[in-house]
């Protein structure tokens, strides 16, 4: 099979107050990440379709947290936001995905899942990854974005 014959998606791990946001998709039977196909003949960059997918499915606003940074000083270039990871994903059916991952963190919006696309959503602690029957590469990834975006910062105290 070619890499030609794959279909290109993302997949954004949404991180805030030191969880991360997996969605139940009904089709696959299993916990993910927001996110779906790339619009390719539209044009459309991975991340792009990661922020559009991700308000799509769930309502939220995202910004992708950088992880791989490596930008080069030339104007005829543009750095785009790299993905955590990018991993080809091949189901029992022999569909084939290539998967552009990225670490995300709320930046507005609210919370609305579209039910087309999920029946469901958890906000996962660390220790909901180890309750939860999550795909080895989907625990993975979320704790890292864990690890990459952090824990919830404390609140100051008002003065008195």
């Amino acid at each position: 099979m070619k890499l030609r014959d794959a279909t290109y998606v993302v997949g954004g791990y949404v991180v805030e107050g030191g969880r991360v946001l997996l969605l139940w998709h009904a089709d696959l039977g299993r916990w993910v990440p927001a996110g779906g196909r790339i619009e390719l003949v539209a044009g459309e960059y991975p991340h792009e379709a990661v922020v559009r997918e991700v308000e799509e499915e769930c309502g939220l606003q995202i910004r992708i947290c950088e992880t791989n940074s490596a930008g080069v000083s030339d104007s005829a270039v543009s750095s785009l936001p790299m993905p955590a990871a990018i991993q080809e994903i091949r189901l029992d059916n022999g569909a084939r995905y290539m998967d552009f991952v990225f670490y995300c963190d709320v930046v507005g919006g609210n919370l609305a899942l579209d039910y087309n696309e999920a029946r469901a959503y958890h906000w996962f602690t660390e220790e909901d990854s180890a309750r939860f029957p999550l795909l080895p590469h989907v625990r993975e990834h979320a704790l890292r974005a864990l690890k990459v975006i952090g824990a919830p910062r404390p609140v100051a105290a008002e003065p008195a």
